[in-house]
């Protein structure tokens, strides 16, 4: 039997194999019917990430003042990262 390898990157899923013609064909089959399900997983952790406290909280805001907001964020240096800081 002929020995064949392949390797695919589609975004952050990546498959390498190497062996039988046949196999790979249908790991490959495999991956890309997995592919859209798990790529929509993949965004949905990433948008999840990028959400403030208060949205993943259920929009409760927390409790503290603002000023112990920004030295726990170590944001008390200078203006840009007290702002930003301020605006997460």
């Amino acid at each position: 039997m002929a020995q064949a390898k392949i390797q695919v990157r589609i975004g952050n899923i990546s498959f390498s194999g190497e062996g039988d013609s046949k196999w790979l064909e249908a790991q490959l089959d495999k991956l890309l019917a997995a592919a859209p399900k798990r790529i929509e997983d993949i965004a949905s952790e990433d948008a999840l990430e990028g959400t403030t406290e208060a949205a993943k909280n259920g929009g409760a805001v927390a409790a503290g003042s603002l000023a112990s907001f920004l030295k726990a964020k170590k944001a008390t240096s200078n203006q840009v990262r007290k702002f930003l800081a301020t605006a997460c």
